[in-house]
């Protein structure tokens, strides 16, 4: 790497990290009070999800800050005619430009790795760190004003006190949506948080059970499950590394394959025999909505599997349309160049990225191609902007 290499490349990382680093605190702030006032989090909680979620940011900052670098760093070096010099000098344009495409290769790979790898592991722990906060504020609560009413579940809960997670005479009435009210009278009950299936397991010693046909049971003990006070987000494919991606469609298409060789069987008993009043039962109907299902859960992996990388890589796709384009523009002030280059990006790139994934999971575009469609636009403008640079 040659001296001018080697000085873009200082200039590149040192305004890189001062604008992520002011950028960074500013999200964060912003991620952590959303998720506080989600679940109504304290100081304990917030100080704990705070290193996980910054890892959750710097895919979705990176690429914006790395484009306002370049148009610092490139838009200053030709307002100062630092580039006219160097082509004066017989200096390649692409190697001025080489730090900045170096540097939009590597983040963009650590895009990747953070987005792969580090995010899913991160959300998992906020979610650890929600689910016992939500335990601790739930008792609490109850602790201090002996009851809990959840209208949007149908659950409520009376109790004369609460030591620990033991509830001491609870009283609980269950009114699931479109069902009559179940109420249980308990002597104590302990509560266990289940956060695979966002739900409280009620284990209940020496109950009476008020069913809604009227009847009365008496029951020793019994678990009983009820909807979690306060709502998770549910595991959903960006959660998952590509690797286990990868494997949840396998799995998905040998269940599908399963599942087309049961029809094909069901339905040829049912012709062969005459049956045909078969083929509209609900037997049927269930085999058709489960490979529909498996059609739709295939459509939103495989668009989570390639848009991660598509968007991970949109750092250099900025980098290679930024560089030129702020050497052309030769602004000492940065920012005229940055809102200029951005702003079609904010009105163009994203809308149809967006258009794009959200067509994908439903599938009507093959994600494997159609989403690196906005990349492609963008290495065609960036291509057009180096042009104009290497002439003028």
């Amino acid at each position: 790497m040659s001296l001018l290499q080697r000085y873009i490349m200082w200039e590149l990382v040192r305004v890189f990290l001062l604008v992520l680093g002011a950028v960074t605190v500013l999200m964060v702030f912003v991620g952590v009070f959303r998720e506080a006032s989600d679940h109504g989090l304290g100081v304990v909680q917030i100080m704990q999800i705070l290193p996980f979620v910054v890892p959750s940011l710097l895919p979705f900052t990176i690429p914006a800050t790395m484009l306002l670098t370049v148009a610092a760093v490139y838009g200053r070096m030709s307002g100062d005619n630092e580039i006219i010099a160097a082509k004066a000098a017989g200096i390649n344009v692409l190697s001025i430009i080489a730090p900045s495409l170096v540097m939009g290769v590597v983040l963009s790979a650590g895009a990747l790795f953070m987005t792969d790898r580090i995010i899913p592991w991160a959300s998992k722990q906020i979610t650890t760190v929600i689910v016992n906060a939500l335990e601790v504020i739930f008792l609490e609560r109850l602790h201090t004003d002996l009851q809990h009413v959840d209208r949007k579940n149908g659950v409520a809960i009376t109790v004369s006190d609460v030591q620990g997670n033991k509830l001491i005479k609870p009283t609980f009435s269950y009114r699931p949506k479109g069902k009559s009210t179940v109420t249980i009278q308990a002597e104590e009950a302990e509560l266990d948080f289940d956060m695979k299936n966002q739900q409280v397991l009620l284990h209940i010693s020496h109950s009476l059970v008020d069913a809604p046909n009227g009847q009365k049971m008496w029951i020793e003990d019994g678990v009983f499950p009820i909807p979690l006070p306060g709502e998770l987000k549910k595991i959903n494919p960006g959660d998952m590394t590509i690797q286990s991606i990868g494997a949840e469609l396998e799995k998905i298409k040998v269940t599908k394959e399963q599942t087309q060789e049961q029809q094909a069987i069901e339905t040829a008993f049912a012709l062969t025999l005459g049956e045909f009043h078969r083929l509209e039962e609900s037997e049927f109907e269930h085999i058709h909505w489960k490979h529909e299902k498996n059609h739709t859960t295939m459509h939103r992996l495989k668009t989570e599997e390639h848009s991660r990388i598509a968007l991970a890589f949109s750092c250099l796709a900025f980098v290679w349309v930024g560089s030129p384009f702020s050497i052309m523009r030769g602004e000492r002030q940065f920012l005229k160049s940055f809102f200029m280059c951005f702003v079609p990006i904010i009105l163009v790139y994203y809308p149809l990225m967006l258009l794009i994934i959200n067509q994908s999971r439903v599938g009507v575009f093959d994600p494997s191609w159609m989403i690196w469609v906005p990349n492609g636009l963008m290495f065609v403008a960036g291509c057009y902007f180096f042009h104009r640079v290497r002439q003028h």
